[in-house]
């Protein structure tokens, strides 16, 4: 990986983590470069029909709307909320 000089050291290993296809949770406080971070992973990651899917799994459904990938992580394990029961 060639060093990004916008990326500090910590943000560089979650990139590189992202792009060896890790698990990977991006923790900090606001204003600390996640979104920064993991758009910068997401671009310098594969893409194609052959890449596996890539998800940014978000606590709430307002940051979820605010990536293409976003999903809550309820949604993304499969829970359902009380108005989805009996919606078939």
């Amino acid at each position: 990986m060639q060093e990004d000089p916008t990326l500090d050291l910590v943000q560089q290993r979650v990139v590189l983590s992202i792009a060896s296809r890790k698990n990977t949770a991006v923790l900090g406080p606001a204003g600390s470069g996640k979104s920064f971070c993991v758009k910068q992973a997401l671009s310098t990651s594969s893409s194609g029909s052959t890449a596996p899917r890539k998800y940014v799994i978000c606590p709430t459904g307002m940051t979820a709307s605010s990536w293409e990938d976003g999903v809550t992580l309820h949604a993304w394990l499969g829970f359902v909320g009380p108005k989805d029961i009996g919606d078939d």
